[in-house]
């Protein structure tokens, strides 16, 4: 029953992609700019693991943690950024 039920979703997407043909590279962009956001959304908390680490090593730098605040940050813009871009390609396509 497995087998039967992918091979309904292979077709499917065959299926859909004849259907969306000429919007097929807008479609593939926007699930590769969605898996680059996810990604871009879990490296602020290695930023924030070393934040943590630099405070409970008693010896934190101020400019470690501000930088550390900073990438957090930064990351967190691009990850937002990149879900924006992603949701409006794959609008584009869907309500073409």
């Amino acid at each position: 029953m497995l087998i039967k039920e992918q091979n309904f979703m292979i077709d499917s997407m065959k299926r859909l992609f004849r259907m969306a043909e000429r919007f097929k590279a807008k479609m593939i962009m926007s699930v590769i700019i969605a898996v680059v956001s996810v990604a871009a959304g879990i490296i602020p908390y290695f930023f924030i693991s070393a934040i943590i680490e630099e405070i409970t090593s008693g010896m934190a730098q101020a400019s470690n943690l501000y930088l550390a605040a900073v990438g957090v940050g930064g990351f967190l813009v691009v990850k937002s950024m990149l879900f924006i871009l992603s949701t409006m390609l794959s609008h584009k396509v869907a309500y073409h």
